[in-house]
């Protein structure tokens, strides 16, 4: 999926050269509560302001409950992520490449590790309370997911996988293009059928 307001954001901090500034300065923030860290580019500490803050159906008094049912079931929930969000993204073709070409994406280990930061910030009592970190954690992982998906375009590896992925897709009576390549994919094949071969609209 794409994100209309942070991929063009992320691409601009990467192409500006302002990355590892902004990796230092925000390598502190990590409470709800905290202010954003002073000398963020303009662009950025507008976005981290918007995207901070709980929309207006947020039910406080739900997350609440969900805190405490995780309290009570966490090892299911935990069991349930492994498998779910663990072992089958490495059986969904696009995005386990995504995930292995991605910094650190091979090393498992690193890679749990790393996915791990959120998925306790969610899980904890305090989430969305001002001592918690689940909202930090949330903005930094969406800006983190930009940035590989602007940096992924540019990778040999991702280019080489996508071509190779090359094929056409087929639903019974109707014949649809999708595109596996990583400029122009649009999401795949909505056909029922099981065979879906796609080929990539842009020609590659």
């Amino acid at each position: 999926m794409w994100d209309e307001e942070a991929d063009p954001l992320v691409a601009s901090l990467l192409d500006r050269g302002d990355v590892p500034e902004v990796n230092r300065l925000l390598w502190d923030w990590n409470r709800n509560d905290q202010p954003l860290p002073a000398g963020l580019p303009a662009d950025l500490r507008d976005f981290m302001e918007r995207a901070r803050r709980l929309p207006s159906w947020a039910d406080r008094a739900k997350l609440e409950t969900a805190a405490t049912f995780t309290k009570a079931r966490g090892l299911y929930l935990n069991l349930l992520n492994g498998v779910g969000g663990g072992m089958l993204s490495t059986a969904i073709p696009k995005e386990a490449r995504a995930v292995y070409y991605s910094k650190g994406g091979a090393d498992m280990e690193d890679r749990v590790a790393k996915t791990s930061i959120f998925g306790f910030a969610v899980g904890d009592l305090d989430a969305y309370r001002p001592q918690g970190s689940c909202v930090v954690e949330a903005v930094k992982t969406r800006l983190v997911h930009a940035a590989v998906r602007h940096l992924l375009q540019q990778s040999p590896h991702w280019a080489a996988t996508s071509r190779s992925a090359r094929r056409t897709c087929w639903s019974p009576g109707t014949r649809c293009r999708r595109s596996p390549c990583a400029s122009c994919w649009s999401g795949g094949c909505r056909s029922p059928t099981r065979s879906r071969r796609r080929t990539c609209t842009c020609g590659r």
